[in-house]
């Protein structure tokens, strides 16, 4: 544990999800590929654009709506949408395509279970403090297993925008009825977590799984209060 700020008593924890309590990346590459299987055998017109015209109709989308990247969910169906409608299918299939395509999708991204060890140290912490997530993404709590750690969860929107951007973090503040000062977020992310928690006036602490980097050396836009090796070493802040 390193400290790169004075650290303030901490009344309640907030925690960003994805890659912070477990990592993503193998599962969204899951949910990809499931998603891509349904449509190529559901709707085989799709097999000629492929993967590749899959990730090209995404960014044209986020391009048309720069907007739809402070919310997963809204982007993924109208790229679906556009998906199909690029592969010839009519209106009335595309919806079809949509809904069952995205429930693919997020059946998927929800398939497995936080570890033990991870839920065992939120229960922990959830006796001592608060704790909220605040999320960029769509998991499905209830389905990963710690749902009832959490007294809300907050999911990144249109009208809700993403972190780095303050909206999450204030709303959280005003729930917990707490100064900003005595609000720790826990995350994986210089930017998303560290910046934007610092930028909406909170403490920051950087986790980084194991691994060792020097903050002095190669300075982020903000230090952290706080860097993190391990989950466990938030029970000794509480």
């Amino acid at each position: 544990m390193i400290f790169y700020r004075r650290l303030q008593p901490v009344k309640a924890l907030s925690f960003d999800l994805d890659d912070t309590l477990y990592d993503n990346r193998p599962i969204i590459l899951a949910a990809e590929q499931a998603q891509l299987d349904f449509l190529f055998a559901q709707f085989p017109a799709t097999q000629a654009l492929g993967r590749s015209g899959w990730l090209a109709c995404k960014l044209d989308v986020a391009q048309q709506t720069p907007a739809l990247r402070h919310d997963v969910e809204l982007w993924r169906k109208q790229t679906l949408a556009a998906y199909l409608h690029q592969a010839g299918y009519s209106p009335t299939e595309c919806q079809r395509g949509v809904q069952d395509g995205f429930a693919t999708f997020a059946d998927a991204r929800s398939n497995f279970m936080v570890s033990d060890e991870v839920r065992g140290i939120l229960a922990t912490l959830a006796a001592a403090v608060p704790l909220v997530a605040l999320t960029n993404g769509n998991v499905d709590l209830t389905r990963i297993g710690i749902a009832d750690y959490f007294h809300h969860v907050y999911h990144a929107s249109v009208d809700l925008l993403a972190k780095p951007a303050n909206a999450m973090f204030l709303t959280a503040q005003h729930n917990l009825g707490l100064a900003g000062q005595q609000i720790l977020h826990i995350g994986d992310c210089l930017t998303n977590d560290v910046f934007g928690a610092i930028s909406a006036g909170w403490q920051s602490g950087y986790l980084v799984h194991g691994q060792q980097p020097d903050l002095n050396a190669n300075r982020p836009r903000v230090l952290p209060h706080v860097q993190l090796s391990e989950l466990a070493q938030l029970q000794a802040l509480v």
